[in-house]
């Protein structure tokens, strides 16, 4: 490889342990768990979700057959990711609804606060008993343990194979917008994005990241999934209270026009995830790869010694 593609990884300083990257999403939990007890404020709600998101994309690298304790941390992780989406989804659609400023719609927007009450209260209560949240030093002992187990060559192939599954979707939805294809799509990118804020967050990689390429892409996703939970939202409420019939059926008809616009724009995006970005990762990640493969990660020792254990240092 070229110059452009030098790398030098210091452990001394840069690279972390898997433990080290899952106990940095634990270290958030305290204080949005207080947050969310306290009152259930929107950004700390979205905030959890996705620390608990990122939480889960780790805890895979660690699961195996007979890892139940670590298989029951993740259900737990991921029954309480369900509800904060269920909150989630309700602050979506009433930003949606409430964005519209049409009288018809009053009656939903009191009927979606009154759901959003009895979401928090179910959430506050399970929060309050929520014990896989106070066990985060069990899994990231977990996760010390495995660290010699599981292999670094894992980390290119799970960022491949996440990149692999969102071109496919991408291929799907440019066919066929379908919008369950549509949110597989998001799921995808998010999951690579995490991967790889993972990988080079781990190995202390600076410059030209190829998780912020993806920024853009994810945030485009979100607003088309916010316009189809709205949508979805005044289809099974709208259409069943009070409410004109008429309007709802006009403004389900305008955020379809708005989804198909953003849909047309998202597409546009796919260089996103290729190209130079994606070229760049890839020589970083068999940079990384060849130096652990050929057993050139050691431990630190003091100055004018051999090379420090754990101490990357490639020129790809």
């Amino acid at each position: 490889m070229g110059a452009d593609h030098q790398l030098a990884v210091d452990p001394g300083s840069n690279v972390h342990s898997l433990a080290e990257v899952f106990g940095a999403e634990c270290l958030k939990w305290p204080r949005l768990r207080e947050s969310l007890l306290h009152a259930v404020n929107p950004d700390d709600v979205h905030d959890l979700r996705v620390s608990i998101r990122r939480a889960r994309t780790l805890l895979k690298a660690i699961i195996t057959p007979h890892s139940s304790e670590v298989l029951a941390h993740d259900q737990a992780l991921r029954d309480l990711f369900h509800l904060l989406g269920e909150v989630r989804d309700i602050d979506i659609a009433f930003a949606g609804i409430c964005e519209f400023e049409l009288e018809p719609l009053l009656e939903i927007q009191g009927r979606l606060l009154r759901m959003r009450r009895n979401a928090t209260k179910h959430l506050q209560a399970e929060l309050s008993q929520a014990c896989v949240l106070d066990k985060a030093m069990d899994l990231q002992r977990a996760f010390a343990e495995s660290d010699g187990a599981e292999p670094e060559l894992s980390f290119e192939n799970k960022i491949r194979d996440a990149r692999r599954k969102v071109m496919e979707s991408f291929n799907i939805v440019a066919k066929d917008a379908d919008l369950g294809e549509v949110h597989r799509l998001r799921r995808r990118v998010k999951r690579l994005r995490y991967a790889v804020d993972q990988f080079e967050w781990r190995f202390g990689l600076t410059g030209d990241r190829f998780g912020d390429r993806m920024v853009v892409l994810q945030d485009r996703l979100g607003a088309v999934m916010d316009d189809i939970v709205t949508k979805r939202t005044l289809l099974s409420l709208g259409l069943t209270s009070g409410a004109s019939v008429e309007e709802c059926k006009f403004l389900v008809t305008k955020l379809d026009k708005r989804i198909l616009i953003e849909e047309s724009k998202l597409l546009r995006l796919k260089d996103r995830i290729s190209g130079k970005g994606w070229r760049n990762l890839k020589n970083k990640m068999r940079a990384i790869c060849d130096v652990l493969s050929s057993s050139a990660v050691q431990a630190p020792t003091a100055a004018g010694e051999e090379p420090a254990a754990g101490q990357v240092s490639a020129s790809a």
